[in-house]
């Protein structure tokens, strides 16, 4: 009897194993496709079969066999093959899930209809052509771990008006954006800016990076330009003529603001120069005449830095306590101005700062100046003595030439930089040095004119 139970127990066992067999059968075909139902958790193992008409095989989805016009990749896919979606231009929507770590060569090669993408950040790299031709799409999503950005990869996405490289990428490939002319949003390291059409565009943020010489010079679309921690320099002339530019953010990282860098840029209202900023250049904001400046003393300030004297006319300066930078050529040519008092705090005097004011007769330079640049005092031929702090270090080309009424100066020990002719024109001037012997960064003419020289000079 124990015996006929036993056998009874066995078949059950058999019937049951057996209709689940069946029923995992009826939901797969021979490629073990789940016919639209959810695949199981790969785990540790790689993904395979045919989802949604997804072949995906070892982890790499290789192709895709229908026409959907959204798609839910699934996740533990590790990679979208060579090809994938080829011309697939029913499709207007993709998920990519964060399992995915490389997309390959020509991956959504034509997929026309496709509007959006979000790489995510799982992704280190987007392959040659992977997105040429999606000419529907408008919005791209590069993931914070790409480093690499393939040669042609989106190509012909003539419908895109915004990109944002993100700081990861170390490369981006040849042509990778040809034919994207309607990008006028980008936001992108400075040394990927060249990958997109200048002209075109209206709105840029440069997350690091210092801004060339000239690098949006006559871009006339652009209106608004914000510049991220990562960029230290504007260079010269990098936004003139930029006459459509109405904002400017300047981040607390920028130390230098190069000759004429928005020189005529007329629809700039407003900028803010922050503390950081050390110099800046001759005719910097020239010609920006809707800039609003406070004015105070006969001096226009942006923040704390003083830019240019109010009048050429002007006789007296009271430069404001707090003042950071006093920017080149601010009081240029105004021969009438007698005598300055620089307050404590300003580190740099910016190249022909008081070029040619030759009524110019007293000067006081605080402690705190570690250098007087360029032609600061070129022809202020009224100037009679003048006293260079023990806190100056570099002193420019000309600094003090055609000066031909300075009789004596003092040059003190930590003067490590004397550019060229900075006494040419001197013709009055004996030359006291504190060094024993001219230091090894002196130019060979900084004394063009051969000025006697007190070497050593202890008085």
């Amino acid at each position: 009897m124990k015996k006929n139970k036993f056998l009874v127990l066995c078949l059950v066992l058999l019937v049951v194993v057996l209709s689940i067999s069946i029923l995992v059968a009826c939901d797969k075909d021979k490629d073990g496709n789940t016919n639209g139902k959810t695949p199981p958790d790969s785990g540790e193992k790689l993904l395979n079969g045919t989802f949604d008409g997804m072949v995906i095989k070892n982890g790499i989805l290789t192709k895709y066999n229908g026409s959907a016009t959204e798609l839910v990749i699934p996740s533990g896919v590790r990679k979208i093959g060579a090809y994938a979606f080829e011309d697939c231009s029913s499709l207007t929507s993709i998920t990519i899930p964060d399992s995915v770590t490389g997309i390959d060569l020509g991956a959504f090669f034509g997929c026309s209809s496709l509007v959006g993408v979000t790489i995510p950040d799982s992704v280190t790299g987007i392959g040659d052509s992977a997105f040429e031709g999606c000419s529907g799409l408008t919005n791209a999503t590069i993931g914070d771990s790409v480093k690499s950005v393939g040669d042609e990869a989106f190509k012909d996405c003539s419908s895109l008006t915004s990109i944002t490289i993100p700081d990861s990428v170390t490369r981006i490939g040849n042509n990778a954006f040809g034919g994207c002319g309607n990008i006028t949003n980008v936001t992108t390291p400075m040394e990927f800016l060249s990958n997109f059409t200048k002209d075109n565009l209206v709105e840029v943020t440069i997350t690091n990076g210092d801004i060339p010489h000239e690098a949006f010079k006559g871009r006339v679309k652009l209106k608004s330009v914000t510049l991220k921690d990562g960029v230290t320099i504007i260079g010269m002339h990098a936004f003139y003529g930029c006459s459509g530019l109405t904002s400017v953010t300047i981040p607390n990282g920028v130390t230098f603001i190069g000759w004429c860098a928005f020189e005529y840029c007329s629809g700039l209202t407003s900028i803010t120069i922050p503390d950081s900023v050390k110099s800046i250049g001759s005719r910097a904001f020239n010609g920006c005449n809707k800039l609003q400046y406070e004015e105070y003393g006969n001096a226009k300030y942006l923040g704390n830095h003083l830019i240019e004297a109010v009048n050429y006319d002007i006789t007296t300066v009271d430069i404001r306590q707090g003042t950071k930078n006093i920017a080149g050529g601010a009081f240029r040519n105004c021969s009438r101005l007698t005598s300055v008092n620089i307050p404590n705090g300003v580190t740099i005097i910016s190249d022909s700062a008081f070029y040619g004011c030759s009524g110019l007769t007293s000067v006081t330079i605080p402690n705190s100046v570690t250098t007087i640049d360029n032609w600061v005092f070129e022809r202020c031929s009224g100037l009679t003595n003048i006293t260079i702090p023990d806190s100056v270090t570099i002193i420019g080309s000309s600094a003090f030439s055609g000066c031909s009424g300075l009789t004596n100066i003092t040059i003190p020990d930590g003067v490590t930089g004397i550019c060229s002719s900075v006494f040419e024109g001197c013709s009055s001037l004996t030359i006291n040095v504190r060094a024993a012997s001219k230091p090894s960064g002196w130019a060979s003419n900084w004394n063009p004119d051969g000025r006697p020289v007190n070497w050593g000079y202890k008085g």
